[in-house]
């Protein structure tokens, strides 16, 4: 067998590890969204503990960007929506969730004591650093700088589509009391999710019939070429 032949079986098996690849990486994702996913499509976590003896629990980290002259397919591709429900600990409590620019809740909050998400410590337990404050905060839902938000006894529930900006989201008690604790579940939905995995699987297949024909090929035209140098066998001839 030539070397060119021997390149090709080799690279033909490497393109059959990709496609293997790809082919796990898109049957786990779409295994994924269609056994995590609930009815609406939303994938859901839960946050067993939101407590801080402050006004307010604070996410802000939430940074979306695009890039100018991002086509409007990208876009639309990226989409993601968010649903956010809390309940009050304290079912005597009214509970308030909302979600505003990064801009508006630190000019809210100002210098009133809070608590931010800083990282976690474990799938369902947020770690929070406190900033200290004497202001006494005024009920959240008074506010006109929400994008979303929702206030009252009992669990609260918002969506929101995400869109470029930087945000924060905001657990407070309703009355905007100090000594928030509450119990909370993160809902995401990705639009992105389904077409990847089927570029992915799309890909693997397309990518293992190359690998396949390249080694077939490959195989094929070695054993033509040992059958062609191999000499007729002589003829005997009869006394």
């Amino acid at each position: 067998m030539t070397l060119p032949r021997v390149l090709t079986i080799v690279a033909g098996g490497l393109l059959l590890l990709t496609a293997f690849g790809l082919l796990s990486a898109g049957a786990g994702i779409g295994l994924a969204h269609l056994t995590r996913a609930d009815h609406d499509g939303y994938l859901t976590a839960s946050v067993d503990q939101l407590d801080t003896g402050t006004a307010a629990i604070v996410a802000d980290d939430i940074v979306l960007t695009a890039e100018q002259g991002t086509p409007g397919w990208v876009r639309d591709a990226l989409e993601a929506d968010v649903r956010l429900a809390v309940s009050s600990a304290d079912p005597g409590r009214e509970i308030f969730i909302g979600i505003a620019p990064v801009r508006d809740v630190a000019a809210f909050l100002g210098d009133t004591a809070h608590a931010s998400v800083i990282d976690f410590a474990g799938e369902s337990r947020p770690m929070l650093v406190t900033s200290a404050g004497d202001v006494v905060a005024d009920p959240p839902g008074e506010e006109d700088f929400w994008v979303a938000s929702a206030s009252g006894a009992g669990t609260q529930e918002i969506s929101w589509s995400m869109v470029d900006g930087e945000w924060s989201i905001v657990v407070m008690n309703a009355d905007g009391s100090p000594g928030v604790t509450a119990t909370a579940d993160v809902g995401l939905k990705l639009a992105f999710l389904r077409p990847l995995s089927g570029i992915l699987i799309g890909a693997a297949v397309l990518l293992g019939a190359l690998a396949i024909a390249a080694v077939v090929s490959a195989v094929s035209r070695s054993r033509s070429s040992t059958a062609l140098s191999v000499p007729p066998a002589m003829e005997q001839i009869s006394p």
